[in-house]
């Protein structure tokens, strides 16, 4: 019990480091999001993980997606962060009900649940080792660029944010 207190106090004095606020916000004259017909094609994402205790690194991900006859879309995305080798990752998000979403993704340890709102969509998923992810991602006005903000949290306290823009290539 000691040692899990004193990992709370911890990653309560690292998380502050790890900002939470600052949700995207999407343009006032974007188009509607729809996240399926964004992804399927190229796109490329360029951006800034920032992780507690850790110097901020740059990260870009490329990604081909595919949609399906049934509404699916199957994203394939390779992922560079600075200093490291680049890793892949798949997606798959399908539509639930009026504004909802749902999928997997290969880093998650669970299902994939979202929801279209005010113009941004909301992705919540389970990582590996009790972590919890919050996407969201918010369309610009120009209908080819999202703006990407993810807080990775554990025990409640944020300790990872991602800032990304993607950008529709084809």
């Amino acid at each position: 019990m000691r040692q899990q207190l004193a990992a709370v106090v911890m990653l309560g004095s690292v998380s502050g480091c790890v900002a939470s606020g600052g949700l995207p916000r999407p343009a006032a004259t974007a188009p509607p999001l729809d996240p399926i017909a964004f992804f399927a094609g190229t796109t490329h994402g360029e951006g800034r993980l920032r992780i507690a205790t850790r110097r901020p690194r740059s990260i870009a991900v490329e990604g081909h997606g595919v949609a399906m006859p049934d509404g699916t879309i199957r994203l394939e995305q390779t992922v560079t962060v600075a200093g490291q080798a680049p890793t892949r990752r798949q997606w798959t998000l399908r539509r639930a009900g009026d504004s909802g979403f749902s999928g997997a993704l290969s880093d998650a340890s669970g299902p994939v649940r979202g929801r279209l709102a005010a113009g941004r969509l909301h992705l919540r998923f389970a990582m590996k080792g009790g972590f919890q992810a919050e996407q969201t991602l918010a369309l610009q006005a120009d209908g080819r660029t999202l703006h990407n903000v993810m807080i990775v949290r554990k025990f409640g306290l944020p300790v990872a944010r991602l800032d990304e823009v993607i950008r529709k290539t084809d």
